[in-house]
């Protein structure tokens, strides 16, 4: 069970809430995701992508990140999204700015 949740910058990318194809979300836009074994489960693992196209530690525009809900980091900025970036760029990924949450869109 995934949850996703977006920061008003990110929102903001959305026309009638859905994200554009070929679209690009602005710097400071934040994409929390929160992933729970059942709806009713408690949270085994947050991830997190921040747009900051600036930033040394960025892969692809975004500083990728996953956290343990006890604040371990599962996976560091400083690897630029090494594990990330591939599974992101499939599916429809690669223009939606790396957010495949919205590949389901009809």
């Amino acid at each position: 069970m995934v949850r996703v949740l977006l920061n008003a910058t990110a929102a903001g990318a959305l026309q009638n809430g859905r994200f554009p194809q070929g679209g690009s979300f602005p710097n400071g836009a934040i994409v929390f995701k929160e992933v729970r074994p059942s709806a009713t489960g408690a949270p085994t693992l947050y991830v997190v992508m921040v747009k900051d196209r600036d930033n040394a530690r960025a892969g692809n525009g975004w500083l990728w990140a996953e956290y343990t809900p006890s604040g371990t980091t599962v996976f560091s900025v400083d690897r630029r999204g090494s594990a990330c970036i591939s599974c992101h760029q499939r599916d429809g990924g690669t223009v939606r700015d790396l957010v495949r949450t919205f590949e389901r869109q009809r």
